[in-house]
């Protein structure tokens, strides 16, 4: 839907690899982002800010990460939405699919828990 020639699409490296399918598919450029090791698999959050562009038009999040399980914890996920709220017109696809499957007392952070990007 929101695939485009000119376009890009942000999705995680490692990740579902239909992400990278349906972004070619759609004509759009795929853009992906790392998941580094040493950050437990999380994204991290400056550099998937700083990779936004003015051509970007969608930002694939997926946790609990598959296939790596990462997660991001809450106060990262408060400066990614910060960050992400300020392109308003880039929109979020948040994969929760496995949001139930989070071991370790880890809590889970949902994007619908900030109104600021809601829309």
């Amino acid at each position: 839907m929101l695939g485009e020639n000119g376009g890009e699409i942000m999705y995680p490296d490692p990740g579902f690899p239909i992400y990278k399918s349906m972004i070619d598919f759609s004509g759009a450029k795929g853009v992906p982002y790392g998941l580094p090791e040493e950050k437990g698999f999380a994204l991290d959050v400056d550099s998937v800010l700083g990779a936004i562009t003015d051509k970007t038009r969608l930002v694939v999040i997926n946790f609990p990460a598959n296939p790596t399980g990462g997660m991001l914890s809450k106060s990262e996920m408060d400066r990614l939405v910060a960050g992400l709220a300020k392109h308003p017109k880039v929109a979020i696809m948040s994969d929760e699919i496995y949001s139930r499957l989070v071991y370790d007392d880890v809590k889970y952070t949902s994007f619908m828990q900030y109104p600021e990007i809601r829309d």
